[in-house]
């Protein structure tokens, strides 16, 4: 009788963890630029001398920021289930190709990225991206 049980409650574990994985693929396969920003919670961070990023041609007394995903946990739950991001900002589309491909583009995790866009206000995320397709306009 203690094997049946064993068995039975490895078997509930897995119909919970399929379950909760179906609830994850419907939650966030297609997700709202502005719902995505929110959930990985971009924030600013100051740069010091030395940080990547930073401008050392930059006036001295003038402080540098750059904007970085804060939540990573949340990032890597969507970018693992998400397929469309719509309504997005270009900041939105820009923090979602960096995250997917990675910090060098050639790790095992990375991804192979394609955006549209606009052209202009797109044009960081378009570049970034292995694969940008400029329009003339993206809501058409």
């Amino acid at each position: 009788m203690p094997g049946n049980w064993k068995e039975k409650t490895k078997t509930e574990k897995n119909d919970l963890e399929s379950d909760v994985e179906w609830k994850n693929r419907l939650k966030y396969t297609c997700m709202e630029g502005p719902k995505f920003t929110e959930f990985i919670n971009i924030k600013e961070i100051e740069l010091k001398k030395g940080d990547k990023g930073f401008d050392s041609d930059a006036p001295t007394n003038e402080k540098q920021y750059r904007k970085v995903i804060g939540n990573i946990a949340n990032f890597k739950l969507i970018a693992k289930y998400l397929k469309v991001m719509a309504n997005s900002s270009s900041e939105s589309k820009y923090f979602l190709v960096s995250g997917l491909q990675g910090e060098d583009n050639s790790s095992p995790d990375s991804k192979v990225v394609a955006v549209t866009g606009d052209g202009t206000n797109d044009a960081h995320a378009l570049r970034k991206a292995d694969v940008g397709f400029a329009m003339n306009s993206g809501s058409e």
